[in-house]
């Protein structure tokens, strides 16, 4: 026999061929096919189709609430200052020399011009009197607000002997020269003059202060540094010439909203001795 040929094979007849298609089909289905969870059989028993799908359903969704975390809540955002020692905040100085006569005159002469009379003072405050007064401060303070930011304060007596202190072009004090060092009603050493806050867009930062004071005689130095609830400046210092200053500093962070925070002020003697210190609280 030729083994190449295949056998012939005898044909079977159509409804046999049949029938032993769909028991080679049953039979594959019953071996693949997954058998129930035994732990559910108990409770299915005698219950409807519809029902028993209904039951699997909510026990499948059961399981899962088991496995699902709670959605973290923000944490609340504190309202407490931080006290913060005063040894444990560095020292920024801000003294940045003194001004030239040309830019002294110019912010002197917009400060008699731009801020109107004061109290009477009309024939006194006029802008050529910036040409002829006389000079008793005038020095640049670093501002931190902005990037390279400073300002011009000084001190000068008109030819009338009425002395204007000035930062930029805004008049912070004015008075008879010797008055300058005399305080406010219940204020000792220094006395802010003007003194305010502000929320800042500047990435990085929260919020400004100022402060515009004049201080009596034997005040060397002063200082003051920003606490807030999530951060504290460094203390910003400026040298007293001629009874008055001005310092300007910031406070690290970002905040959503309008942020809490107090204004701690201290003065020094020549020698380094703490004299006198205040806070202000916003």
């Amino acid at each position: 026999m030729n083994l190449t040929t295949p056998p012939p094979v005898e044909e079977l007849d159509p409804e046999y061929a049949e029938t032993l298609r769909r028991n080679a089909v049953r039979g594959a289905y019953k071996a693949f096919r997954p058998r129930p969870n035994r732990r559910w059989l108990p409770f299915l028993a005698g219950v409807p189709v519809a029902a028993a799908i209904c039951a699997i359903a909510i026990g499948l969704s059961g399981l899962g609430d088991q496995n699902r975390s709670e959605p973290l809540q923000p944490a609340a955002r504190p309202t407490t200052v931080i006290q913060t020692p005063a040894k444990a905040s560095k020292v920024e100085y801000v003294d940045l020399g003194p001004a030239s006569e040309a830019d002294r005159q110019a912010a002197a002469r917009e400060c008699l011009t731009h801020n109107g009379p004061h109290d009477g003072l009309s024939d006194w405050q006029k802008p050529e009197f910036a040409n002829t007064s006389t000079v008793r401060s005038a020095r640049w303070i670093k501002d931190p607000r902005v990037p390279g930011g400073r300002v011009l304060l000084q001190s000068f007596e008109t030819p009338q002997a009425v002395v204007f202190v000035c930062s930029d072009t805004n008049v912070t004090w004015w008075g008879r020269a010797g008055d300058l060092d005399k305080m406010y009603e219940g204020e000792t050493v220094v006395s802010g003059s003007s003194w305010g806050w502000g929320e800042s867009t500047t990435p990085g930062i929260a919020v400004y202060a100022s402060y515009d004071f004049r201080a009596t005689a034997g005040v060397a130095s002063v200082q003051f540094r920003i606490r807030g609830v999530d951060a504290v400046s460094s203390w910003y210092s400026v040298k007293v010439v001629d009874h008055v200053g001005y310092l300007a500093g910031t406070l690290p962070g970002s905040p959503k909203e309008r942020p809490r925070a107090v204004l701690d002020v201290r003065a020094f003697d020549k020698s380094g001795k703490q004299i006198w210190s205040k806070t202000y609280d916003r």
